[in-house]
């Protein structure tokens, strides 16, 4: 079964690494019209995903298989 989460929140960690590998502005972390978006796309799907996890219990550092 395709996680459509994952998929989207990766999607968006590759677009916002893509977008800092060619902006100065972003690498030197200043505002930035085009990069900010994706920042917070990013970090939202982020968010979204880390809780999603947590309530499950999948991905959690202190669990053994």
């Amino acid at each position: 079964m395709t996680d459509r989460l994952f998929i989207a929140y990766m999607a968006a960690f590759e677009a916002a690494t893509r977008h800092v590998g060619n902006c100065p502005a972003c690498r030197d972390n200043l505002p930035c019209k085009a990069g900010d978006p994706l920042h917070a796309r990013f970090l939202r799907l982020q968010q979204v995903w880390t809780a999603r996890s947590n309530v499950s219990g999948k991905h959690r550092r202190d669990s053994t298989p």
